[in-house]
């Protein structure tokens, strides 16, 4: 089951006042959420096995100053729900999150969980991971926030003052997808399918010292519902 969440109160008080609930066949999902100005797209996403690693050779490309990537004909498995923002009650922004459960032995587990992109694959480690994705944004600046200060001194030789100024500008903790539709649509401002998020991530953790990767977005995306191009042939 995936399940976005949309939340219109001030960040210090999360809650979870709608939501939407997508049942699959299949245990792999992924969520994301893509936003326009006018309205709001929930991308509920099956992935082939492989694409994951698309998305980590990403990062190794632009660490070592390439930009060369392969199986970008991968298609996709989706569900795509679409709400007008005028009718999401924000005063301004909204903030999104995501999150995946499977069944288990009769129980419903909490197994992956989205708002930013990338903060869960590039912020945790191992030992981390599984509770992270478990949780809910509710808990994130208290369990989370010394953790993400001490990767970011390691990654962009942050200092603790300079790491929790970089996580408020960007609204990292707690995890939600911010959007305010009174602004311009571009990441951290929602997400559209041309923003380079891992560009984006990489430079974050970096202080800037990872450079663009060079990569473009696609170029057959529709401007209408539901947004995703048609499939690829292969």
């Amino acid at each position: 089951m995936a399940t976005a969440d949309i939340d219109t109160g001030p960040p210090s008080q999360v809650s979870r006042p709608r939501s939407i609930d997508t049942w699959m066949s299949e245990d792999l999902i992924f969520s994301a959420v893509v936003i326009k100005k006018q309205s709001l797209a929930l991308f509920l996403l099956r992935l082939p096995a492989f694409v994951p690693l698309i998305f980590i050779m990403r990062g190794w490309l632009s660490l070592n100053e390439k930009s060369v990537l392969t199986n970008t004909e991968a298609n996709v498995l989706s569900t795509v729900i679409e709400l007008p923002t005028s009718e999401l009650g924000g005063k301004p922004a909204i903030r999104i999150w995501g999150r995946c459960s499977v069944r288990r032995d009769g129980k419903l587990l909490h197994v992956d969980r989205a708002g930013h992109p990338s903060v869960s694959s590039f912020f945790n480690t191992d030992e981390t991971k599984e509770e992270y994705n478990a949780s809910e944004p509710v808990n994130d600046r208290k369990r989370w926030l010394e953790l993400f200060i001490h990767l970011m001194g390691h990654t962009g030789n942050y200092t603790r003052e300079e790491a929790i100024a970089a996580i408020d500008a960007h609204g990292i903790l707690p995890d939600m997808l911010s959007f305010d539709p009174t602004q311009p649509a571009e990441y951290p401002n929602g997400r559209v399918f041309a923003d380079d998020v891992i560009n984006h991530r990489l430079s974050f953790l970096s202080k800037g010292e990872i450079p663009p990767d060079g990569l473009t977005p696609h170029t057959d995306i529709l401007k209408e519902f539901p947004y995703i191009g048609t499939p690829h042939p292969k």
